[in-house]
């Protein structure tokens, strides 16, 4: 439920100035789609330059596009850059005006089109300084950061330094952080004091003995993939990253936890942002920009209560119809679980025929979540392989990985497994990747973050997958139930994420709500505000972007129907995914102009 997919090392990305931008001057010369290219190439530059840990993740070969790999570095933070984001952004926005998108080709055209909206939205984001908090208790760059460099891959000792270098700098990177709650509680934004109290706890667990073996014990398993385990080299390299975890990294996480102990007096009760200045226009802004629509809050919370009222009525109705306690009563509670890999191959037996095909293929590996990271990162998340040049259908070398928690169910591991992979996250990423391969042209297609397209649609499929996990009427009879009880939860917590940071709701005022879908632990009740009020929007880009999926989707039905076109699901679901991350509302007009 607490999803980590985008691979960022700091909420800090958001907020990064576009340095280097007088290399936009040679933008002058040469054919419009030239230009665009080379823009591109410095919108790169500027964006990964600073973050070579995010740079690991998004490009194979960074050289392709004038990206020095050598050069190690994290985003720091820097107050200066930081407010005049604003400034920099305007200025680029200027520079890709001067591209005419006339004379570029449709392929083009379109990454022009949704960039040009996109820096629109980043730039409206900047007259809100300090709501982003990099250090929030539930899913904070100081506990994910063990989560990110398990994954880091090595291939070769080039690899290896490389990431010994990050490792050095998480010093000095901590303290840019320490740098930025200060500011933030100079702005009278910072944190509450209890989760000023949790992230401290968190920062000394991380210095202990048992947060260094969450950096150890998956730097030595990496490692291997390099050297043989009993080998000088590898016992050199091990030796280097203890003794970069016990002088530089454990000593910054106690500086850092120290740093925010001496803040925690700033800090006030837990509460919504809209009773902080300019929070209410700060929590639209963030649910727009999460789900990519432009309705209001009050538009989008009419919504989730009209949906609620439609989903409880048709749970009662299929409880009456099918009074049935549990699943393991209709199910062979003797039969043997499935690998987890073998459920990606059911899925696409039992719902391709949903689905355009792939016009290539690409390995995927199935892992078990490190049991030591396991309470820091999600219950299964899926990692977006890393890109190269390629030209449409000859992609090629894409590795996907998804990790699962094995300790689960038949049900919950089809559902999880079809929101990750198959038809969800990894067919999402790989059909697009194939359809249009990766160019300078339309590379920032895969740069640009739109959530809310990509957690609408693995929303989408992993509700659709509950009435194909079975084949029996009263297992699909209950399997859809627990479909809607599912349904149920994750609106209700979109609809209280609204009423808390827009409405200034507090706990006793949503402790009602949650009775109805059995939470009524004075902790759980607890547990559930302390996230939401930690976390605004996260749920709204699932279940909001879900929901904005099936409006484009009736659009589109009711557009078939009035050209008298032939309606199908396999024909929305091929659109829906051909046209890549974007925006709800822009791909609403493009049905409509079709």
């Amino acid at each position: 439920m607490y999803p980590k997919k985008k691979l960022r090392s700091s909420l800090f990305l958001t907020a990064l100035t576009l340095a280097f931008l007088f290399s936009l001057y040679l933008i002058q010369k040469n054919s419009p789609e030239e230009k665009f290219a080379r823009f591109s190439d410095s919108y790169l530059q500027s964006a990964y330059e600073n973050d070579s840990l995010s740079l690991h993740f998004t490009l194979t070969d960074p050289s392709t596009f004038g990206i020095d790999p050598a050069v190690c570095s994290l985003p720091f933070y820097d107050r200066k850059t930081y407010l005049t984001e604003g400034e920099s952004l305007q200025k680029l926005r200027r520079t890709l005006s001067d591209i005419s998108p006339v004379h570029l080709p449709a392929h083009t055209r379109e990454t022009y089109e949704i960039l040009t909206s996109y820096l629109e939205k980043r730039q409206e984001g900047t007259k809100f300084p300090y709501f982003e908090e990099p250090l929030s208790p539930t899913s904070g760059i100081h506990t994910s950061l063990p989560v990110l460099l398990a994954e880091y891959s090595m291939e070769n000792e080039k690899d290896v330094k490389s990431y010994l270098a990050l490792l050095s700098l998480i010093p000095s990177y901590f303290d840019s952080l320490a740098a930025y709650e200060t500011d933030k509680a100079a702005a009278g934004m910072f944190m509450a004091s209890e989760d000023a109290s949790m992230v401290i706890s968190q920062c000394d667990f991380m210095a202990s003995e048992k947060g260094e073996a969450l950096f150890t014990d998956c730097f030595l398993q990496n490692l291997k993939q390099v050297y043989e385990k009993d080998t000088e080299k590898y016992a050199y390299y091990a030796s280097d990253h203890a003794r970069i975890l016990h002088t530089l990294v454990q000593p910054a996480y106690e500086k850092l936890g120290d740093s925010l102990l001496l803040l925690k007096e700033e800090g006030k009760e837990q509460r919504g942002l809209c009773q902080y200045k300019n929070g209410k226009a700060y929590y639209t802004y963030l649910v727009q920009q999460q789900i990519g629509c432009d309705l209001t809050t009050e538009e989008l919370a009419k919504q989730l209560s009209e949906r609620l009222q439609t989903l409880y009525a048709e749970l009662a109705a299929y409880r009456q119809k099918y009074p049935i306690d549990t699943l393991s009563d209709l199910s062979d509670a003797s039969a043997k679980l499935p690998a987890p890999d073998t459920y990606l191959s059911t899925l696409q037996e039992q719902m391709s025929a949903l689905f355009p095909p792939l016009p290539a293929s690409s390995p995927v590996t199935v892992k078990e979540i490190p049991a030591a990271l396991a309470p820091y990162t999600a219950p299964a998340y899926y990692f977006t392989p890393r890109l190269s040049l390629c030209r449409p259908g000859e992609i090629s070398n894409i590795n996907n990985v998804i990790y699962v928690n094995p300790e689960t169910d038949y049900l919950t591991m089809y559902t999880t497994l079809a929101h990750e992979g198959f038809p969800g996250h990894m067919f999402q990423n790989v059909y697009f990747l194939s359809s249009q391969g990766v160019t300078r042209e339309n590379i920032l297609r895969y740069v640009m973050n739109f959530p809310g397209y990509s957690e609408g649609w693995a929303m989408y499929v992993e509700l659709l997958s509950f009435d194909h996990a079975y084949e029996k009427e009263e297992q699909k009879a209950y399997s859809h139930m627990l479909r809607l009880s599912r349904e149920i939860q994750i609106c209700l917590l979109c609809y209280l994420d609204i009423r808390i940071h827009a409405e200034s709701a507090c706990l006793p005022d949503i402790a009602p709500y949650l009775a109805k879908i059995g939470i009524t632990e004075p902790q759980e009740l607890a547990n559930v505000y302390t996230y939401l009020i930690n976390e605004p929007g996260t749920y709204l880009k699932y279940y909001g972007g879900y929901l904005q999926l099936l409006a484009c989707k009736e659009l589109y039905q009711k557009k078939c129907e009035k050209e008298q076109i032939p309606y199908s699901d396999l024909a929305f679901h091929t659109f829906f995914l051909s046209h890549g991350p974007d925006s709800y509302t822009r791909l609403s007009s493009i049905i409509l102009s079709r």
